[in-house]
């Protein structure tokens, strides 16, 4: 039997599933067009990739999320960083939403190189004998393109969530892990009974490298309490858990970290090399994680 290529399976997706989008231009339903397109009812068109990304963005945005920094964070996620993290927020979908007698719409926004959204499909599809879909959104095509050649049977997504390709009410779960939110626009696009699950970093996430980059500056000191409090005024929230670890990490999974890590942007490459070199390779990992509904 022949093997699909990654395109052609990434079509068959978009064919199933193509009553969640919407053109980002006109907002008009999306229609399939053979044998690699997506176009709408105003004939605006968006092709897939070769690896079966679809690009939705109508400008190239500036972005610090390059290749160097997104494959060092894929490598992190592979080997367990977040696994904690991950572990929690299964828990959560599984006790409080109802997704073992009916097929799940999950959309992760801000999704990077995918790697959180596909171990939690991957994950939830060994137990839910329904068909889940999975899409990831990003404004990082460097990350989509990294997502859809580690994870072809998920649906990837170039876009910017403030001109979003994506109907109205189309999702069970919304993911926004470590990543910017637009509540008007999650509100639109989850369904009236769906859920958004936000994961913030705590006062302790890295606080190594924090003290290492910021040591006598205000930026070593963090809190979430202003995005707490704008999910509050957004959502009803009906679970609220910490998730806080340490790990020592080897010396390439240590260099991995500190490149894939927004704390060593602006730092001079001699600051860099200077925390690649040091001894302890010990770090605390914290989490809040916020599962909420409309209010």
């Amino acid at each position: 039997m022949k093997l699909k290529k990654k395109i052609e399976i990434a079509m068959d997706l978009m064919r199933d599933h193509h009553d969640i989008f919407q053109c980002p231009i006109c907002k008009t339903k999306i229609h399939i067009l053979e044998p690699s397109s997506l176009i709408c009812s105003n004939n605006h068109c968006f092709n897939l990739s070769k690896r079966g990304s679809v690009h939705f963005l109508l400008d190239t945005p500036q972005s610090d999320y390059d290749k160097t920094m997104l494959e060092s964070r894929q490598i992190i996620c592979q080997r367990g960083f977040f696994s904690p993290l991950i572990d929690k927020m299964i828990q959560l979908i599984q006790e409080e939403l109802p997704i073992k007698s009916k097929e799940l719409r999950m959309l992760d926004l801000g999704t990077g190189e995918g790697s959180h959204l596909a171990e939690i499909m991957e994950r939830l599809s060994k137990e839910n004998t329904t068909r889940n879909i999975g899409v990831g959104m990003d404004i990082s095509k460097a990350g989509i393109d990294l997502a859809a050649r580690e994870y072809p049977r998920l649906i990837w997504c170039v876009g910017d969530l403030a001109k979003s390709p994506f109907q109205s009410d189309s999702f069970d779960l919304i993911l926004n892990i470590l990543s910017p939110s637009n509540y008007e626009e999650f509100l639109r696009i989850v369904r009236d009974n769906g859920w958004l699950l936000k994961v913030i970093p705590t006062s302790q996430y890295l606080k190594e490298l924090r003290e290492f980059f910021f040591k006598g500056k205000k930026s070593q000191e963090y809190s979430n309490e202003k995005v707490r409090e704008l999910f509050t005024e957004n959502l009803k929230i009906i679970r609220q858990e910490k998730v806080e670890y340490r790990m020592t990490l080897s010396s390439e999974d240590w260099q991995h970290l500190i490149r894939m890590t927004p704390l060593s942007w602006g730092a001079s490459s001699e600051k860099i090399e200077e925390a690649f070199q040091l001894d302890s390779h010990q770090v605390t990992i914290g989490f809040e994680i916020l599962l909420g509904k409309r209010k």
